[in-house]
């Protein structure tokens, strides 16, 4: 698998994933707030289109037992108790550049999904789960790369 191929597949999940984000939220108060941040991602993915492999892989693979075998819907449901130290001094760090009507639209949306994730069909929720481990898959395929290149 060619290096475009990873990086095209974990963006396509990263908009697919926006997409069923963007229908959960459609016709509430943080609609707008999503619209924008989605056409950030997009614009940065469009820019760099490794960034998002690279920044939001390094999460994804932290988490990897929990997506592969634990409990998702607690994954989704409790992150917090998920987010390791380190997490939190980049999270401190990034939202420090961020006004705090962003960080707190953020966290508003996040809230947001975390609520609707019950609301979810057991189908939806699975394709959430197969587009997160898309995600994963090819981030580690990514590091792969990366060692194999280096060699």
């Amino acid at each position: 698998m060619s290096l475009s191929d990873i990086i095209e597949q974990f963006n396509n999940a990263t908009v697919e994933l926006l997409s069923i984000i963007e229908d959960t939220v459609k016709n509430t108060d943080t609609y707008v707030l999503f619209k924008t941040a989605k056409k950030k991602v997009e614009m940065v993915m469009n820019a760099d289109p490794v960034f998002m492999l690279e920044s939001g892989g390094d999460y994804i693979y932290k988490y990897r037992d929990v997506i592969t075998k634990g409990d998702f819907n607690d994954f989704i449901l409790n992150t917090d108790k998920y987010i390791q130290d380190d997490d939190l001094k980049d999270i401190k760090s990034q939202t420090s550049k961020s006004s705090s009507d962003d960080v707190s639209s953020a966290e508003l949306l996040l809230k947001y999904v975390r609520d609707k994730w019950t609301t979810y069909t057991h189908s939806e929720q699975k394709v959430v789960k197969r587009l997160v481990k898309i995600m994963l898959s090819n981030h580690c395929k990514y590091k792969l790369y990366l060692i194999q290149t280096k060699a």
